[in-house]
């Protein structure tokens, strides 16, 4: 909730706390919520951050992985990593085991649009050690794309009456 509606004094202090955790776990915590803040220059500095010195390479994937989960900072977090700069950067950085876990956050981009984007770029690109988390990242993907495909309109309707009666009261 705190990065959901922070600011960048917000942002600060949870790279700070991140920095200090006692603990790994904690860490993470933090990095993962720095994707969580919903203003463009701040998901956008935590996307720079994972590239940055000031991130361990074997916490960088953590912090990659939950900006793509995220609907407003998924997309530029999708378009800078499969740069081949940024890719080639990913590949020779981050531990080996580590990138296959990363690529599963990619099934959250379920649009029609982003799934040919992803499929096509893993196509042409290998994930060492990653054959399955790619394989199953994929299908994911295809399920929540064509459930967002065959539901929305559905929930739409249903919900377009449940929020015209809020309103009207």
């Amino acid at each position: 909730i705190l990065a959901h509606t922070g600011n960048r004094t917000r942002f600060d202090e949870f790279q700070q706390l991140s920095d200090v955790a006692p603990t790994t776990q904690e860490k993470l915590r933090f990095l993962a919520a720095l994707g969580g803040f919903r203003d463009s220059q701040l998901y956008s500095s935590a996307i720079a951050l994972m590239l940055s010195d000031k991130v361990r390479s074997q916490d960088a994937p953590f912090l990659l992985a939950g900006i793509i989960g995220t609907e407003h900072a998924g997309k530029a977090a999708w378009d800078t990593m499969r740069t081949e700069v940024t890719w080639k950067q990913i590949v020779e950085t981050f531990p080996d085991n580590a990138v296959p876990r990363m690529i599963g956050s990619l099934s959250a981009l379920d649009t029609p649009e982003c799934e040919a984007q992803i499929i096509a770029f893993f196509d042409t690109h290998t994930v060492k050690e990653g054959d399955m988390a790619v394989a199953q990242m994929k299908e994911r993907l295809r399920v929540n794309v064509l459930l967002r495909e065959q539901e929305t309109a559905k929930l739409a309707d249903y919900l377009s009456p449940v929020a015209l009666a809020s309103c009207s009261n």
